[in-house]
Formats: C-alpha cells, structure tokens, sequence
C-alpha cells in the first residue's frame, strides 16, 4: 500500500455478499458489430474510448493489410455504426493496434495507429506509426508526416507492433507516448504540444536495443508525482522503469523490476492493473504460456503481481497459483473488473488455446474475501476456445455494469453483454470520469480511491493503453454490494496533487474536476498582463505569499509552476 492509502486505511479483509452469478450473452451481430480481418500475425488489438465526446463508449478495430480498419460510433444505445470511411479512418494497412489519446489538448481524442510486415515478405514493408488528428464533425486528418513519429521503424520481417500508452512522462502537461515493439527497439515519444513529438526512447534509458516488449503501462508507481512505466518482456525479465526526473530535457528511467520483484522471466505479454483486495494499491496481472518451461522460476504460468509497497519503495508478491489465477493457456489479454457488483474484482483473460488440450478464455469470478478466485469460464458465457488477443472491459450501453469486447484472430469481433441485474440483487455502481486543466484533459495517469466504511478502499488507474494492445475508456467502475456504504473519494492526480469528495452517489456517473492547488487567479507577477515563465522566475528570485498560508516560500513558486504546467500549454 502507498504511503499515503496507508496513513488512513487498514485493509480488513471483510467479506461481501456475492450478488448472484456472472452471466455474458453475445450482442455483437445485433449491436451493428460485423465480422473483420485481423492484421496478419500473432494478434491483434482493440480500441475503445468516447473519441466524440458524447458520453458513450466508441470502438476502433485495426485490420488486416488491405481491408479498412473500423470505427465504430456508440449511437447511445448499445448499438454501433461503422463510420472509418466516412470520416478518414479507413486505412488498409496491415495494423496491429491503436491508442485514443488527447494530443493537442482541445478536449477531443485524437488517435495513434502500428502497423507491421510481421514475416510476410509479399506485404509492402509498413512497420510504422500514424497518427490521425480529430477535427470534429469533418473527420480526422493525417498529420504524420512531419510530427516526428513518421518514417518506418528499420526492423524488417521480423518486427511486430505491440501494445502503447500514453502519460504525461516529462511533466509538462501533456501526454507522451510508449509504443511497444517485439523484435525491435520500443519507442517513447515526447509530446512538443504542437503536433511534433520527439522520439527519446534510448536516452530516457526505456528503448536502447531490440528487445521484446509487448504491452507498456503507465503509472505512479513510487508515488512521488513522475509517471513510471511498466513493460511486459516476452522470453526475459519484465522493465519496471523509474523516472527519476528531467535531465536535458528527456525523462530519464531506472529498471528496478528485480528489485520490486516484479520481473519473472517468463512469456509475459498482457498486463491487467487492478486492486483485487481492496487495499487501496494496485497490483498487476501479467499472461503467459502456461506450462512452458521449465525455467529457473519453474513451469510458466500468468503471473499475478501483489503490491506489497511500503512507502516509496515499490515491492511485489507472485501470487498466482495460490488464489488458482494461474492457468490461462496461451495468454494475451486481460481485464480486471466487477463484473456481478459486488465490490470486489473479477478477472478476465484472453488466450489463443495453443496447447494439447485447449484452455477457454478464462473468467474468475472473486469469492469475496482478500484474494480469491473460482474459475466461471463456461458458466459465465464467456469461455470460448476461439484464438483471442485483446480484452476490453466498458459500459457500452450506460446501465451501469461492465461488458466484454475480444476481438478474436478468426475475424469474430464479439461483442458479451452483462446480463446482470443491479435491481434484483440490490447491487450499486459508480462510474468516474476525471478533467484536468491543461492539456491532459482527461487525467490519464490518475488513481481514484473509493474509501468505505469497512476499512476497504477500492483503487482504480485511469489509463489510455492496457491488457493486450487494447484500451479502455478513461473512466473508473465501482461497484457496492448492498452491505457497502462508500464514505468517500479520493482522486490522486499525475502530478501528485489531490481532491477529495466525501458525497459518493450510486448508480451514477460522476465528473470529478481539478483546479490548480492554489485556484484559480492569475499569477501575473511581472504585470506585464499574463503568466509566463518569467512570472516563475520572478517568484522564485522573490517568494510571494500566493496561497494565502501566512508564509512567503517554496509552495507559492510550486503554485505558479503547477498553473504553467497545466494551463500555460493548452494555449499554445
């Protein structure tokens, strides 16, 4: 548990009352969800994100080379149009994944798409990014030509695109880029703010040489308000890279995965942030092939890191096969979710079955208690020995409990609605949705906490990029069983800062808004009519007293560097 969960929390372990059985139906036809090709290779992903702004939860599949990629509008309902062409997403590259994340800072998604030649020599070599700017009701532009991610990753045949996320990595307000490469060197990109981006990936110390990264994720992991990232490794050790701050302009990263204990050398390939025990840090689920080896860790298996930190030391338990998680085949995807409302997630896993006796797509329904699973797979509807990659876990229609999307490699999109009834088990949801200043509008790289009057506290990490070269909504989901009563909010922004809200509503969805620590006037120290740097400078060569705290130092030049951080670039 992070030091600061720690100061007001004790985990208790209490049980909840299960709220009845997990049950999935397929929607996908009916939904206006059609058959695809998936990108030649060894998987593909899956996208989804309110890229609109309208409320709803909209689905971007990239395709195979020569068939148009899709993109799917939420109509409000649950149900979806295919619109890619009509508004210049149709591309027929061979691509591999994507991310739904705000560029520019205008409060609309813009998107980032990897396409490969993964060992397919009659396939033009197309191992590159794209990037797609959102211009509202006409569509999306390409800009990438000339915004510093263009030109082909020189890694040939053998390459092939993984997974990305987006954070804030540089602390200058706006979103940076991973972008995961197997059998390459991984890139980083830093956001300019102006629609060029500089790749840094070998001196940040994330991306020096070829390597085999599949999934990155972004996250706070030592609490101290500089955005880490954690890399699953296929056929070595897992990267957990530290920042330790801005040097030169580039954010410099430390591996301490051995350290952390978080780097079994295994097949890793999806990565699931969640709080399965309710003790207000998030622990992290990572697939493999199940009985590959032996190695010097023993049989593989999906590994499930639990946080054990103390402080600002980063510390992680294997836990796995003693809560029965272990066994999901050929792994890819995976999701954490609370998916029967109960307060407590369940965990779900994707899997291409490549082994002698096929393993379905597996779902563990949690028992209620600690960590503890029991396997629902085939009760559940969601069992399937279909090859699937990606996962994702979203509200598509807006009743307040999760469903499934798992694209699967023979061309099946499927599409699982929770059939489960809030009413009659007297369950309770809440889903948060966060806004920044500046121009991570959404507060990608942000932790809400729901605290409870049990001692239990419920965290969950705001992302863009997770499971399996997927992507869920920037969103939060909690669910209550009916002994629960929620006291409180607590939202840990990527700078560090927080707020807290003590009304928690139910069955709801909650807008939680930051403001700058020290409001909402105008640090104009020079008077010369507007902030800029030399307002900081000002400040720091001669503190003023700017929060009203009695005391002229260190936290009004904080103040006035936290407003350029987050609201000097949007204006740019």
């Amino acid at each position: 548990m992070n030091a600061s969960a720690a100061c007001v929390v004790i985990a208790t372990g209490l049980p909840a009352a299960l709220a009845g059985p997990i049950s999935f139906e397929e929607v996908g036809p009916e939904s206006g969800i059609l058959l695809y090709q998936p990108a030649l290779g060894m998987s593909t992903g899956v996208a989804v994100a309110d890229y609109d702004n309208d409320g709803d939860a909209d689905i971007f599949v990239p395709t195979r080379f020569g068939a148009p990629d899709r993109l799917y509008r939420n109509l409000g309902d649950g149900s979806f149009e295919e619109i890619a062409q009509s508004v210049g997403l149709a591309s027929t590259r061979n691509n591999r994944s994507a991310l739904w994340f705000d560029a520019d800072g205008d409060d609309d998604l813009d998107l980032a798409v990897l396409s490969d030649s993964f060992q397919r020599q009659s396939i033009p070599l197309q191992n590159e990014m794209r990037l797609y700017r959102n211009d509202g009701p006409s569509g999306f532009a390409d800009v990438t030509e000339g915004s510093g991610v263009d030109g082909l990753y020189l890694d040939l045949y053998d390459m092939h695109a993984g997974g990305m996320a987006a954070g804030d990595l540089d602390g200058d307000g706006d979103l940076d880029l991973v972008a995961s490469l197997w059998e390459a060197r991984s890139r980083v990109y830093l956001n300019n703010g102006d629609w060029t981006f500089a790749e840094v990936g070998e001196a940040s110390g994330i991306a020096t040489s070829i390597g085999t990264d599949w999934q990155p994720i972004v996250h706070d992991f030592n609490d101290d308000g500089r955005l880490d990232v954690l890399l699953s490794y296929d056929f070595g050790p897992n990267e957990l890279f530290m920042n330790r701050g801005v040097q030169n302009g580039v954010p410099v990263f430390e591996d301490i995965a051995h350290a952390a204990g978080i780097d079994t050398a295994f097949n890793e390939m999806g990565v699931a942030p969640g709080d399965p025990d309710n003790d207000g840090d998030l622990d992290f689920y990572m697939t493999n092939i199940y009985g590959f080896g032996p190695g010097a860790q023993g049989l593989e298996h999906n590994v499930l890191f639990r946080n054990d930190s103390a402080g600002r030391t980063p510390s992680f338990v294997e836990i796995a096969e003693s809560v029965g998680v272990e066994n999901g085949g050929v792994g890819w995807g995976a999701v954490f979710a609370d998916f029967d409302l109960d307060g407590w997630q369940d965990l779900a896993a994707a899997n291409t079955s490549e082994v002698p006796a096929p393993v379905p797509t597996k779902l563990w329904r949690h028992t209620g208690s600690g960590i503890a699973y029991e396997d629902v797979s085939i009760a559940s509807g969601f069992g399937t020995a279909a090859p699937t990659t990606s996962l994702v876990a979203f509200d598509r229609e807006g009743d307040g409990d999760l469903d499934l999307l798992a694209p699967t490699q023979t061309g099946l999109l499927r599409l699982l609605d929770n059939t489960h009834d809030p009413d009659a088990s007297g369950s309770r949801w809440l889903s948060v949705r966060l806004r920044m200043p500046g121009m991570n509008r959404r507060g990608i790289g942000s932790v809400i906490r729901v605290f409870l009057d049990d001692g239990r506290v419920m965290a969950r990490l705001v992302t863009a990029g997770s499971s399996f070269a997927g992507q869920q909504p920037a969103s939060a989901h909690f669910g209550f069983a009916p002994a629960d009563t929620p006291l409180r909010i607590e939202v840990t922004w990527p700078d560090g800062t927080r707020t807290v809200r003590l009304d928690v509503p139910s069955n709801a969805g909650l807008v939680i808004e930051s403001v700058c620590p020290c409001g909402e006037m105008l640090f104009d120290i020079d008077a010369d009519g507007q902030t800029s740097i030399d307002d900081l400078h000002a400040v720091t060569r001669s503190p003023v007293d700017l929060n009203d705290d009695g005391a002229a130092d260190a936290a009004d030049v904080s103040c006035v560097e936290r407003y350029l951080r987050r609201y000097e670039r949007r204006s740019r």
